[in-house]
């Protein structure tokens, strides 16, 4: 049985696009043995973690997918370039990404949240570098990190603009039902993008990996917090 469970994770992990939701599926068994283990959970909480969990994805999909999509899909009537639109669409998502991170980094918890995100990065980065995981040497190291979470979000927009160019629509729901169902392909493709970027020094690479600098700026490397 374990041979089998094995193989089975070597061939998810062969198929391009599929590793994001390995990942996930290793992330929820994690949070149940973690449940299982404290034994503390109620089916209240249980019941208003799903629920945050759904009203999240649903607004994160509003703000970031639909929204963008909506008002590019209005110049249908400046342009018919389905390029011109998706440029626009994708270009827009991207401001209103960065606008949102700059917002919620003006809330105390949440800089407060950026700072841990980025010492995060100095201890990730001491163990890759095969450094004894001691205060001292994790403040040598960068806050930055070459397969930053956030890093991921921005590469999605920037993966998505190219799969819109593809996808010519003329109905406006079907242009919104596209990006929906699109986003787990469109996540999968950004996945394995991103962790072939995080291995290569190539300098198109290095262009991507510019976007690590999101999300950590609050650290400050002068006192460590």
């Amino acid at each position: 049985m374990k041979r089998k469970n094995r193989l089975e994770r070597v061939k998810i992990k062969m198929i391009p696009g599929c590793q994001i939701q390995k990942v996930i599926m290793e992330a929820v068994q994690v949070r149940t043995a973690v449940k299982t283990i404290k034994k503390k959970s109620s089916t209240g909480d249980d019941l208003m973690m799903i629920g945050t969990v759904i009203v999240s994805l649903a607004i994160a999909i509003a703000l970031f997918m639909l929204l963008p999509a909506f008002i590019a899909g209005l110049l249908e009537h400046v342009t018919k370039s389905n390029v011109l639109i998706a440029v626009a669409e994708g270009v827009l998502r991207l401001v209103i990404f960065l606008a949102y991170v700059v917002l919620i980094s003006l809330m105390k918890d949440i800089k407060r949240v950026f700072m841990y995100h980025g010492a995060e990065h100095k201890t990730i980065n001491c163990f890759e570098a095969g450094d004894p995981l001691t205060p001292e040497n994790v403040k040598k190291h960068s806050r930055y990190h070459k397969r930053c979470g956030t890093s991921f979000l921005v590469v999605v927009m920037i993966i998505s603009i190219i799969v819109f160019m593809f996808i010519n629509v003329k109905s406006m729901w079907l242009r919104l039902l596209s990006r929906v169902l699109l986003v787990p392909i469109i996540a999968g493709i950004s996945y394995e993008f991103i962790m072939f970027a995080g291995r290569s020094d190539s300098k198109a690479c290095e262009y991507i990996k510019c976007t690590r600098y999101v999300g950590t700026a609050s650290y400050d490397e002068g006192t460590g917090s």
